[in-house]
């Protein structure tokens, strides 16, 4: 996002804090081959449209392959965690509403001082 931040590896930016990301490779000199995504057989030089069903073509890349994303990483590895967190709270919170009871353990504590304040 900042300009003039650039990176070989991955990391944080120094002036936003925001992950770096991959700088987009520089198109090769091969010609690119359209394909049609439901005739794998039809492939043309350039764009244009499939003569079998009339879907527009799309590039047909040969190798390329996901490579692991540190930002997904950590944000999964964040999503996980404040979920384990969560789920105590939110079986606490809704409990009653399902039909859960609370045991003597769970009421507040100013519920003694009430019981006490009933007796003769």
């Amino acid at each position: 996002m900042c300009p003039g931040v650039e990176s070989d590896v991955p990391a944080d930016c120094p002036e936003c804090g925001m992950a770096l990301e991959r700088a987009r490779p520089v198109a090769s000199s091969k010609q690119t081959v359209y394909t049609c995504p439901m005739h794998s057989e039809v492939e043309q030089s350039g764009p244009g449209q499939c003569p079998q069903c009339g879907m527009p073509l799309e590039p047909k890349f040969v190798g390329a392959q996901a490579e692991a994303d540190p930002e997904l990483t950590s944000m999964t590895r964040r999503f996980k965690i404040s979920l384990l967190l969560t789920l105590p709270l939110f079986i606490i919170a809704m409990g009653p509403m399902v039909g859960c009871r609370r045991s003597d353990g769970w009421e507040p504590r100013s519920s003694g001082y009430r019981r006490c304040s009933r007796c003769p």
